[in-house]
């Protein structure tokens, strides 16, 4: 089983990966400080912890099985099923447009020294393997 864990930015912020929901979320320190069994913890906290442990956050999540082998329909499904392609063409942005989530207010998620385009032989190969797909496939 895996462990829920909790991690901290370079700002000291303390985040919570909850595995077995799979989501994150700010936690207060004093949480963190429980979570990592410390001896100094706020009661209150401790009491907060035990409650969420109780209702399954910071819980263990069960080992996932998956099979390996897919059968040809099950990837034709798939493919019918596409309603939609994003290509992220390139890391060139400097993330200032003004509707941009990680625009001036975000400095720190800012992808740094990532200068590359994407391979427009490799976008268009997969375009076209997939719009040959969908045509044979819906016949």
């Amino acid at each position: 089983m895996r462990e829920s864990v909790v991690h901290s930015t370079e700002n000291g912020n303390l985040y919570l990966y909850d595995t077995p929901h799979k989501f994150s979320v700010l936690i207060h320190p004093e949480l963190g400080k429980v979570h990592k069994q410390s001896t100094d913890a706020d009661p209150y906290y401790l009491k907060k912890y035990g409650y969420l442990r109780e209702h399954g956050i910071f819980g263990k999540a069960e080992p996932v099985d998956f099979e390996t082998i897919l059968d040809e329909s099950e990837i034709n499904e798939q493919i019918i099923q596409t309603r939609e392609i994003i290509f992220e063409v390139t890391d060139y942005c400097n993330l200032n447009c003004v509707y941009c989530a990680f625009g001036e207010l975000y400095e720190s998620g800012k992808k740094k020294g990532r200068k590359k385009n994407i391979n427009i032989r490799y976008a268009s190969n997969l375009l076209k393997y997939l719009k040959s797909a969908i045509i044979f496939l819906k016949i």
